[in-house]
């Protein structure tokens, strides 16, 4: 049971990656069509800044589980690497429980903004 949770968790986790990955990509196009318009001194969309300022954010949090499942978010190597094992232990668990906590309150706020 618990491992069927786990591989839909990492099937949904990838997808969420793969739609981060495409709006990292249109992102990419819309700044490209942007500054090509505005280069041949044509007026470019109105929409390009505040797509790509909102799309920036949703690259973030919809990234964000994969990488946290991966342990692939930012550490401080230098300072992590001179802790003693098990204050490490502890604070990874910490890090982690907070990631978890923060993502939850986000996705909470998240819906109560939607069904409002």
């Amino acid at each position: 049971m618990l491992d069927t949770i786990d591989r839909t968790l990492a099937r949904i986790e990838a997808a969420l990656a793969v739609a981060s990955c495409l709006v990292l990509v249109a992102i990419l196009v819309l700044v490209i069509i942007d500054v090509t318009i505005r280069t041949l001194g044509f007026t470019p969309p109105a929409f390009t800044n505040a797509f790509v300022e909102y799309s920036l954010l949703y690259y973030t949090m919809l990234a964000a589980p994969y990488i946290l499942r991966r342990r692939g978010h930012v550490a401080v190597e230098a300072f992590v690497s001179v802790m003693p094992p098990l204050v490490r232990s502890v604070l990874a668990k910490f890090v982690y429980f907070a990631c978890f906590v923060t993502s939850r309150l986000v996705c909470y706020l998240s819906a109560h903004l939607v069904i409002e």
